[in-house]
């Protein structure tokens, strides 16, 4: 077992094709073992917020502004912001949306990208996905395609993504990007009413045939789920949870990419950027710490990293598991404009560091 993890950890962490990559991760390791810095290793970058489906949990409302109020950024905008990622020790790049294969711009922001240091992600519903796009992806750089998969029964997964056929759909782009020679990360929404069910275990069971990893999102109290806890993860769940993942080593959650340590990575680890600019600590924490195009975005992360919840890895999900958290600062974020202000979600701790 721990050597079919350290198979998957090798086959989608070091791609063969970029060795200046090779030696900005062997950099990043030496930094932390030296205690120099725990550098960045994971940053989304939210470039568009159309999309062809309307998936029952989607968070795109939460950043979406009214006409003339910001405007997203630009490529040559994104190009100095990777450029800041990568002298935090950033190696991995995750382009997101909305539906990043609608963007019309994507080539262009790929190659912003630096895409010879540094693993591209592309994550994506799939179902725009042709055989020719992923082979040009491939020829572009990009080194993985995440496709949103949530069930392995159809009617299950067409049903969420609220499109007839987007099952069919999602599947063939994972056969397209296998072919063109990219990696694939299936990636369900898991929460406590589906992860018990049929349709997580045909998904469990379809990741291993098709040899990909099975990536895991848990579910959280955002945009359409805003203030929903029903579907949360029990402790019970996570258990089980847990248990699957030591179980199948193609089965991972984001604790288990972390460097070194496992536990929540939201702002030592990784970042996630909005497509106005605004950075927050992961893609389901709808708090801005700060604005790109006004701040540096390392002196962004260190008021995070100030912060008590975000110093430790802490052994849960910040914003799917560990229920103090969503109760005194999520909650925050539920009512009105999102993302909201730091300083409103942290406001003792505003009083108290700074």
């Amino acid at each position: 077992m721990k050597w079919a993890r350290f198979y998957y950890n090798l086959k989608y962490g070091l791609p063969l094709r970029k060795p200046r990559l090779a030696l900005r991760i062997a950099k990043a390791y030496l930094d932390l073992f030296t205690g120099k810095r725990i550098p960045l290793r994971y940053t989304d970058l939210c470039l568009n917020l159309n999309c062809n489906l309307s998936c029952a949990h989607c968070f795109k409302t939460n950043f979406e502004r009214p006409e003339g109020e910001g405007r997203p950024l630009t490529v040559a905008e994104w190009h100095d912001v990777v450029g800041q990622l990568m002298e935090l020790g950033n190696i991995a790049v995750g382009f997101t949306g909305g539906e990043p294969l609608a963007n019309p711009e994507l080539n262009d922001m790929i190659r912003a990208a630096y895409p010879d240091q540094t693993i591209i992600i592309v994550n994506t519903n799939g179902t725009l996905l042709t055989l020719e796009r992923a082979k040009d992806l491939y020829r572009l750089g990009v080194d993985v395609l995440q496709i949103s998969l949530d069930s392995g029964i159809p009617e299950e997964h067409d049903a969420f993504r609220r499109m007839k056929g987007a099952f069919d759909r999602a599947l063939r782009g994972v056969e397209f990007a296998l072919k063109a020679g990219l990696k694939v990360n299936i990636a369900p929404t898991v929460s406590h009413l589906n992860l018990h069910s049929a349709g997580f275990k045909k998904l469990v069971e379809l990741s291993r045939q098709k040899g990909t990893l099975l990536n895991l999102s848990l579910a959280a109290p955002a945009g359409k789920w805003n203030a929903q806890t029903d579907f949360l993860l029990t402790e019970d769940d996570s258990a089980s949870l847990n248990r699957l993942i030591q179980k199948e080593s193609h089965v991972r959650r984001d604790f288990e990419t972390n460097y070194l340590q496992q536990g929540c990575g939201a702002a030592k680890e990784k970042l996630y950027i909005t497509t106005y600019g605004d950075v927050i600590p992961c893609p389901y924490m709808h708090i801005s710490f700060g604005n790109v195009r006004e701040e540096s975005i390392d002196r962004i992360r260190n008021k995070m990293l100030a912060l008590p919840d975000f110093k430790s890895y802490v052994p849960n999900c910040l914003v799917a598991e560990n229920k103090p958290f969503i109760q005194d600062h999520l909650s925050k974020t539920w009512e009105g404009q999102a993302p909201v202000p730091w300083t409103k979600a942290f406001p003792q701790d505003t009083k108290t560091l700074f």
